[in-house]
């Protein structure tokens, strides 16, 4: 499974790549909504989940899941906060 991690935290993410990792996911971070979109641009079709945090400079949790249901509109998503 591909997982796409969105948020601005550092401690978070690195938490989160390595808990998943442990299980054999595969996965990608980016440090906000921008990049996350900048990420889906380039490979539509890559990744299985997105999780995201809600609170997020630039755009937000909520802005992106509605952006990726766009662009995939079955693609699971989870947003936190």
């Amino acid at each position: 499974m591909k997982l796409l991690w969105v948020d601005d935290t550092p401690a978070i993410i690195r938490l989160v790549v390595r808990f998943f990792k442990t299980f054999g996911w595969d996965v990608e971070v980016a440090a906000n909504g921008a990049k996350a979109m900048d990420i889906v641009r380039a490979a539509p079709d890559a990744f299985d989940v997105v999780v995201t945090d809600y609170q997020m400079p630039q755009v937000d949790g909520l802005q992106l899941i509605k952006w990726l249901r766009g662009i995939r509109p079955n693609i699971r998503a989870i947003m936190y906060t």
